[in-house]
């Protein structure tokens, strides 16, 4: 592999984990909005405050120990990049590894909110998922 193809394959993994990542981070801002007093979203803070809906409410609570698990592989993930990144010498295999690690554990924890979301939307009324549907709304509400 040529240097050139090398750094365009380290950027290309580095676009993906990234946009997977924002994804992840914006399915639940969208679902969810910033818990009080919080600026991430609130589908994977150690509370229920900002679960507005009480069916995603009670999905969530069944999925619970399963999101915290997939949070903290999430964040084991990140630091093996972060590590990865600091380290020296550099290398570029060992953090195509660590960055194909980070996309894995955040496509895990993606499937398992959209899991939850499924759960909450066959438990609600429809009215209730009219409500849901807003996260996914083009529009954005403004950020506080």
């Amino acid at each position: 592999m040529t240097p050139l193809a090398k750094r365009l394959a380290i950027g290309l993994s580095i676009s993906i984990a990234l946009n997977l990542l924002t994804a992840g981070f914006l399915l639940g801002r969208g679902l969810h909005g910033p818990g009080p007093g919080r600026k991430g979203p609130a589908i994977l803070a150690e509370d229920l405050r900002g679960l507005r809906h009480p069916a995603l409410r009670k999905a969530y609570e069944r999925q619970s120990g399963d999101v915290t698990a997939r949070r903290d592989a999430v964040r084991h993930a990140r630091k093996a990049v972060r590590e990865t990144l600091r380290a020296e010498p550099f290398e570029a295999a060992k953090l195509e590894g660590t960055l194909r690690q980070l996309r894995d554990e955040t496509t895990k924890t993606q499937e398992l909110l959209h899991r939850t979301l499924v759960e909450a939307a066959r438990e609600s009324a429809p009215e209730a998922r009219r409500e849901l549907s807003r996260g996914f709304e083009r529009e954005r509400r403004p950020r506080h």
